[in-house]
């Protein structure tokens, strides 16, 4: 009988360590509870509060350490962005758009036609009350105040970046771009430099 204890506790310390975590911290695996939404997500980040906020290949996901938030949007959110007062936006497939109240309820607002582009918005910035919606194609810029929306400018984008509170974006021609507000401007730099190198030339000179 003593044998049998002594077995019983030996495998049950083993099984234990084996199967335990090692480290300092413990993992968790959260699964939400939609059946609507995917696996796939583009772009993650956290609101001003600390909410985990992701964008998911059928819409917005928002996760406050219990609870799972869902907000459907019309095609793949590829890219997000906060404000300093949390309003989200959305760049998406063919539009993009924001988490707002409407018809007294919480949800995405298109903030322009689905029928009108069909670019994929991979990148947004918020910038001094404007917010950037940036494709491989074109370049939207948005007024939090006004709520106006215009197109900058149409080319071969390669990517944009944030430097010393401006607005860069590189393009495929081997050209740079600052934006500012609705406008744009190509800020004169020697030929002899690089694409990675043109934001900092830029404020060095």
């Amino acid at each position: 009988m003593k044998f049998r204890s002594l077995l019983l506790l030996t495998l049950s310390v083993v099984c234990s360590t084996v199967w335990s975590q090692s480290g300092d911290f413990t993992l968790t695996h959260h699964a939400p509870k939609h059946s609507e939404i995917d696996n796939t997500n583009f772009h993650l980040t956290a609101d001003q509060n600390g909410i985990i906020c992701m964008a998911n290949r059928f819409g917005v996901l928002k996760y406050d350490g219990l609870d799972w938030e869902f907000y459907r949007t019309n095609s793949s959110v590829l890219s997000i962005s906060i404000t300093d007062d949390n309003t989200l936006y959305a760049g998406c497939i063919g539009e993009f758009g924001k988490l707002d109240f409407k018809d007294n309820k919480y949800q995405y607002i298109p903030l322009i036609q689905a029928d009108s582009i069909t670019d994929h918005f991979l990148q947004t910035f918020e910038l001094n009350d404007f917010v950037y919606f940036l494709s491989e194609r074109n370049i939207y810029a948005y007024n939090e105040d006004s709520g106006e929306v215009r197109h900058i400018t149409s080319g071969d984008h390669l990517n944009g970046y944030l430097y010393g509170k401006q607005l860069y974006v590189n393009t495929g021609n081997d050209d740079l771009l600052s934006v500012k507000g609705f406008d744009f401007t190509r800020p004169y730099l020697p030929k002899t430099q690089t694409a990675s190198c043109r934001v900092l030339w830029d404020h060095l000179i």
